[in-house]
């Protein structure tokens, strides 16, 4: 620095000087007072940037904190609905074997688990198909023959602008699909050309009508050119799975050899029942929700398992185990499973060996440790190591594998020492800033992949700083942490009346925390987020007491009958739905005996024929003869009254 020797040591900075100091140098004086400012500006940016990475490590660790409790309560809401429908599995295959049931039972059987006859699906698409009487005031899109890229372009435009579509057209293109589908092997066969020479990979999209808009501008319409992937899980937890879908599938229409869609694990009626999808049909199309589900289901059954690239890319939802091969994959009938979590009671050997390859498939997600081990976060699946990966790539003579499956908060990540791509496509997935969405370009070198990170909307994601950014999420990630806290509050007062022996409404914050993990039974960092939902004291005591009642949760004591129904709402929708076979948001009485009837056989719990009549209409408020889900939530809060 000019004349001027500097040395930082251990953060401070000193100056030596060369000049001379001699009265009435002013030149060099003013030389030396302009080093040393200097000197005094390169200190003051030294604590700058000490102190902006302090802050930015403060901010990173709240980031993952939020994203950790977001991924906990994702993965346990999806474990706990595996395990009920592993428990509803078990019960009927109990029942099937100590009695016998009449024609009715075994149909309920079949259409509770999801999986009516192979026959029975092919040969019901015509009758569920909704004619095109189309009113004259309808304003909304038009589909017509031929299906063209132009048309493309104009149906996308419309959803854009957020025209409606009639059931017949949501009818008429899930026919086409289906029967382009059919046709279709277990795993796709992709080989890049001179022509299309490249192909874009697409994750997660959850019904996020908005970043699939957001891939197309990016990237550009789907062509004979520009060949897409779409890999799974396209519908459920998003607003716009309709139009998501309706998009998809005109692609294939357009361009069947050029855009192909595997099968994910929400491509599931069981999943559907719980995470949104059934529930948007039916309050979207009410009359004809009930054939459009049936349809939605015999094009999910269809949907291939995988894709292949230039034999070098093995594209699948999930992942894979050490039992799996290509030609594993190739012989399971896929065609049977309308469901993968509730396959149905009649198997044969070899088709619960292509169950357990499905859930493979579908289920599992990638581990730093070696071996593949059950996938007990998310209670079904694997688990695989990059031992796994690596032997299954080489014996099948593949280079990488690209999988989806999990929230990223870049949109992608690589693992087992880049052999695994995890590419996400649904942005803003938990909330507002969580994660980025990502697609990949395939260009004929899997070396040379192109990652496209995205964030749909994201002029009002500028808006916001990164510790705006960062504080929404935590609003967002606790406000989820409360909402658990008062379903488990009975089992949390318990769990802390053993640390509080005198009943002081305070236990240390170590005490609340463990209590907190053993009742939520979710991995997250309770120690560092306590004082961000409790009532803590300078000598670190929880007042829990005081923390109930600033979360709003000592309603419980108050509204018993309410705070009943708030903890069991989800699972009331899903007994509802369960009874209700036939997706057509209501109960009818039959459906209603059949379902008693099998309960109770399961059950220690008797009910006479003429009682479960009784009931079912007694829970028939409006008299037409169904129940509707207002009517069940209803005679549950009123039973709930003799608790």
């Amino acid at each position: 620095m000019g004349s001027c020797c500097t040395k930082l040591i251990e953060g401070k900075v000193t100056a030596v000087s060369h000049f001379k100091l001699k009265r009435g140098t002013k030149p060099e004086r003013k030389e030396l007072d302009s080093e040393l400012l200097k000197l005094t500006d390169v200190k003051a940016a030294l604590l700058i940037q000490k102190w902006f990475r302090v802050w930015s490590s403060k901010l990173r660790v709240r980031r993952e904190i939020a994203w950790n409790v977001f991924q906990e309560i994702e993965y346990f809401g999806e474990h706990h609905q595996l395990k009920l429908s592993k428990m509803f599995k078990v019960l009927i295959e109990e029942f099937q074997d100590t009695a016998k049931v009449d024609f009715i039972q075994q149909r309920l059987i079949n259409k509770a688990a999801g999986r009516p006859s192979v026959i029975d699906v092919d040969t019901s698409i015509k009758d569920l198909e909704i004619p095109q009487i189309i009113p004259n005031d309808y304003v909304g899109i038009v589909i017509t023959l031929p299906y063209s890229s132009n048309k493309l372009q104009i149906l996308v435009n419309d959803f854009r602008c957020g025209k409606i579509i009639h059931a017949a057209y949501v009818s008429q293109i899930l026919r086409d699909t289906i029967l382009k589908l059919k046709s279709r092997n277990n795993l796709y066969r992709i080989t890049t050309t001179s022509v299309n020479k490249k192909v874009t990979i697409i994750g997660d999209l959850h019904g996020s009508l908005d970043d699939l808009l957001t891939i197309f501008h990016k990237n550009n319409l789907p062509s004979t050119t520009n060949p897409y992937v779409f890999n799974g899980d396209i519908v459920d937890r998003g607003p716009k799975c309709v139009e998501v879908c309706m998009i998809i599938f005109y692609c294939i229409l357009v361009f069947p050899n050029h855009v192909f869609l595997n099968r994910g694990n929400h491509e599931d009626p069981i999943l559907n029942r719980r995470y949104g999808f059934i529930k948007e049909i039916t309050l979207r199309f009410r009359t004809y929700a009930k054939r459009l589900l049936k349809m939605f289901n015999i094009l999910f059954k269809y949907l291939p398992l995988g894709s292949i690239i230039d034999n070098k890319i093995l594209v699948v939802h999930g992942g894979i185990s050490d039992e799996l091969d290509l030609k594993k994959i190739n012989q399971i009938p896929r065609t049977k499973f309308v469901s993968v979590i509730k396959p149905g009671s009649f198997f044969e050997v070899n088709e619960k060996c292509s169950w357990g390859y499905l859930l493979d498939l579908l289920w599992s997600d990638p581990s730093n440790q070696k071996g593949c081990t059950e996938n007990e976060f998310r209670g079904s699946g694997k688990y695989f190591g990059p031992d796994i990966t690596s032997n299954f790539l080489e014996e099948n003579n593949l280079v990488l594998l690209i999988r989806s499956h999990e929230c990223k908060v870049n949109g992608y990540e690589y693992t087992h020492d880049n052999q695994v791509l995890t590419i996400f496509s649904a942005s803003n997935y938990y909330e507002r800033g969580s994660n980025k969405g990502a697609f990949v370009i395939y260009r004929g070198d899997e070396k040379n992949l192109s990652i496209i990170p995205f964030v749909s909307n994201e002029d009002a994601l500028n808006n916001l700083n990164i510790k705006d950014q960062i504080i929404s999420l935590e609003i967002s990630a606790f406000s989820k942490i409360k909402q658990m806290i008062s379903l488990k509050l009975p089992e949390l007062k318990e769990a802390l009346s053993q640390y509080d022996k005198d009943g002081t409404g305070t236990v240390s914050a170590k005490d609340f925390s463990t209590c907190l993990g053993a009742v939520l039974k979710l991995k997250v960092p309770w120690r560092l987020i306590i004082n961000r939902i409790c009532d803590v004291d300078s000598d670190n005591m929880v007042h829990y007491e005081n923390t109930f009642k600033i979360l709003d949760l000592s309603r419980a004591s108050k509204h018993p009958v309410a705070d009943i129904v708030y903890a069991n709402r989800e699972i009331l929708e899903t007994i509802f739905r369960t009874f209700d076979v036939d997706n057509s948001g209501a109960i009818t009485m039959q459906e209603f005996k059949d379902g008693m009837m099998i309960l109770q056989r399961c059950t220690s719990h008797i009910f006479k024929e003429g009682d479960i009549a009784k009931i079912g209409k007694t829970m028939d408020f409006d008299k037409d003869g169904n129940i509707d889900i207002n009517e069940f939530f209803e005679a549950f809060r009123i039973s709930a009254y003799t608790w």
